[in-house]
């Protein structure tokens, strides 16, 4: 994701990963210097992907962006898949898309 964002000139600071079980994770990491939250989910699941959308809009406002995991594993792919998701994660900051 960094070396994409270079490369279509999208300024990007190196992400900190945190493996997430419970929301208090969100709060346990997330500080005032955190301009946006990517989450990897696993699989598909639309209450899980529910709630956490609800938490980072709602209850903890935040820019955030959600991916399957499915998506970033095919190599054919994920080139152009991680260029769509830094431009969209550019947009939701205030950039151009």
């Amino acid at each position: 994701m960094f070396k994409i964002a270079q490369q279509i000139c999208i300024k990007m600071n190196w992400a900190v990963w945190v493996e997430v079980k419970d929301f208090q994770a969100f709060q346990q990491n997330i500080t005032d210097h955190t301009e946006m939250v990517a989450c990897i989910l696993f699989s598909i699941n639309k209450v899980k992907y529910d709630a956490i959308k609800k938490h980072l809009c709602v209850d903890f406002p935040i820019p955030n962006q959600c991916v399957v995991a499915r998506t970033l594993r095919k190599p054919q792919t994920v080139l152009s898949v991680c260029t769509k998701i830094n431009l969209q994660m550019n947009c939701k900051l205030g950039g151009e898309i």
